[in-house]
């Protein structure tokens, strides 16, 4: 999905959380804003695969494997 970057979210984050951020912004080639919509999208995928993985679980009977996920 191409959609228009249109929107702006302002944050608070401590002097050493915005130093290692720009660092590893810096590390990667892209700008601190490019870094950190790239996170936010990696961490919504993931999100996505357990929600899928979890679904497959209880599909399949597996109610105790979710479980012990859940509770790690």
């Amino acid at each position: 999905m191409n959609e228009h970057l249109s929107e702006v979210i302002r944050i608070r984050v401590t002097p050493s959380h915005a130093a290692r951020l720009g660092e590893a912004a810096a590390l990667s080639g892209l700008s601190l804003s490019n870094y950190v919509r790239r996170r936010l999208s990696a961490d919504d995928m993931r999100k996505d695969d357990a929600i899928r993985w979890g679904i497959g679980v209880l599909l399949a009977g597996s109610a105790a494997e979710l479980v012990m996920l859940l509770w790690k």
